[in-house]
């Protein structure tokens, strides 16, 4: 019965996402190969063939050096599996500690993310995960060795609401997609770390990289979840976003823009550590790279963007307008000879500019113009223009000349 939790457990913590498994094998009392070169999200495969009383210890407590630890526990006889997905690149010591004295040891290197997936979602809905499972995940995997929740409390699978009252989604609520979400249960797990790795992407397949993640931290005692990305394998990591204490009881989503590290591979990583008491139940979901998609959902709005499917809060309302009919235009302080027909870049209006000095040609235009965030921008096949906004006309300067003007409107009167 040990023996089958043993290898129950072990095909749980697999990974799906690896590129690559690798396969070594108990040979009297050797591991075969004793070495071997990976990268970084490959899975390694330890077989006990020869039924020997064996066991795989890569322990921080005993490789205090490893980028992080790994055991399947207590020497066993008889057949047993034991896998790990390594997530950090470096190197990594084992040993099997009833037959160490006789040299039976193995290196591993782990090679940083050499390539990389392109865009990517996970929602947690695998029906092969069953409930509080901790994975395999397609592109994600739980890092039992750099996490301190026991058991299955950290990031595991749930539907049902947490199990505690006044935190985590509660049982009927809707995730942010599908059915089902990750969680961390924090009865009687306090400042405890969960991390949840991402497999290897490889971001010179974005035009617009970005990462954006769903997360709930409802709760009075709601810890720290913070998003980090690396880009040498997970020995380092850039913290990219971060909140802690209680956000509410909506699903919330992070946008985070990758631009920084267009063209690398990278991989992101999900952190919580646990607060002081029981209702800080953090739950993640729809975790996704793609191109990057928030934007002003307001058509409202100046800055509408109808490609936006998430809305970043970046809407601006801080709109102008200029009755056309009533007014003539000029360009004044011009000394060319020339005169030129300026447009405006948005509406394709037209302008008749006259470049003498004190005879300024009319504009016939009709209608309102309005525009956003005071601004305005104007262009000739010949210059550019950039004007802002400052009733009752606009100022500005000529593109590739030090000469100022104002445009304002004419008004035609009696002037003594």
């Amino acid at each position: 019965m040990k023996r089958f939790l043993l290898l129950l457990f072990a095909i749980c913590s697999l990974s799906l996402h690896s590129q690559n498994s690798h396969t070594i094998n108990t040979v009297g009392n050797t591991f075969s190969p004793s070495s071997l070169i990976i990268n970084v999200g490959d899975t390694v495969k330890w077989n006990n063939l020869d039924l020997g009383y064996h066991n795989v210890n890569g322990s921080l407590s005993t490789f205090p050096n490893n980028p992080q630890g790994f055991t399947n526990g207590a020497p066993a006889t008889g057949l047993w599996s034991y896998y790990h997905v390594f997530t950090l690149a470096g190197t990594y010591n084992y040993q099997c500690d009833p037959h160490v004295s006789l040299n039976m040891t193995g290196v591993i290197i782990a090679a940083g993310c050499t390539s990389g997936i392109g865009a990517n979602s996970e929602s947690f809905e695998d029906p092969a995960v069953p409930l509080y499972g901790q994975g395999p995940w397609t592109n994600w995997v739980y890092d039992a060795s750099s996490s301190t929740f026991s058991g299955t409390n950290g990031w595991r699978k749930d539907n049902l609401g947490t199990g505690s009252t006044g935190t985590g989604p509660t049982n009927g609520a809707p995730s942010l997609d599908g059915d089902y979400y990750l969680y961390c249960e924090t009865s009687g797990q306090y400042g405890m770390v969960a991390n949840l790795h991402s497999s290897c992407v490889d971001l010179s397949n974005f035009t617009a990289p970005a990462f954006v993640a769903g997360y709930h931290m409802a709760g009075a005692t709601m810890g720290v979840f913070n998003i980090d990305i690396s880009t040498d394998g997970g020995t380092t990591w850039n913290n990219e976003f971060t909140r802690s204490g209680d956000q509410g009881t909506s699903w919330l989503e992070a946008v985070i823009d990758l631009s920084a590290y267009s063209g690398q591979i990278v991989q992101a990583r999900m952190n919580y550590t646990s607060g002081s008491s029981y209702t800080g139940d953090c739950a993640i979901d729809h975790l996704r790279f793609m191109e990057m998609p928030a934007g002003c959902m307001d058509s409202t709005a100046c800055n509408y963007n109808p490609n936006a499917t998430i809305d970043d809060g970046s809407c601006d309302y801080n709109t102008g307008s200029i009755n056309l009919s009533a007014h003539t235009w000029y360009l004044d302080y011009v000394t060319s000879a020339n005169a030129w027909t300026v447009t405006f870049d948005t509406t394709n209006l037209t302008f008749l500019i006259s470049t003498i000095p004190g005879n300024p040609a009319t504009s016939g235009l009709t209608g309102t113009y309005t525009f956003c965030n005071d601004s305005l921008i104007l262009s000739s096949s010949t210059f550019g223009w950039n004007l802002s906004y400052s009733s009752p006309g606009f100022s500005g300067y000529l593109t590739g000349s030090s000469i100022s003007y104002t445009m304002v409107p004419v008004v035609y009167g009696c002037m003594d």
